[in-house]
């Protein structure tokens, strides 16, 4: 099995001198000033083109041309707002806690209060 590592400021990669009729796997994964996305698989299969006769000779074209990448910048700035919508609502959750606990707490220690100044 051959491995190689390409690293590319680009969103194509047009990857040459594949054999015809030949399954690879790819592994990808995007970089961008969040850092590392998460690696994702791809296979693929190279087929073989139909033979086309010209006047000089015949030829048989195998061609591989796999576009990589995305240029929307939608999906990682939707996951940023989901993470942070998600942490919102986490802050959110945590002040009703501690406020329902604390007014629960004055409520008992007002009751313990007048009962004590009020003894039935």
């Amino acid at each position: 099995m051959n491995q190689y590592n390409v690293s590319s400021n680009s969103t194509f990669i047009n990857i040459t001198g594949l054999n015809d009729s030949t399954c690879y796997v790819f592994s990808i994964r995007a970089y961008t000033d969040n850092g590392y996305g998460v690696w994702m698989l791809l296979s693929m299969e190279t087929l073989e083109l139909p033979c086309f006769q010209t006047f000089t000779n015949m030829y048989t074209v195998t061609t591989s041309i796999i576009n990589v990448g995305s240029t929307n910048s939608a999906a990682s700035s939707s996951i940023d707002i989901v993470i942070a919508l998600s942490a919102i609502v986490g802050v959110l959750l945590i002040i009703l806690t501690v406020s329902i606990a604390i007014n629960i707490w004055l409520l008992i220690s007002h009751i313990r209060t007048n009962s004590k100044r009020n003894p039935r």
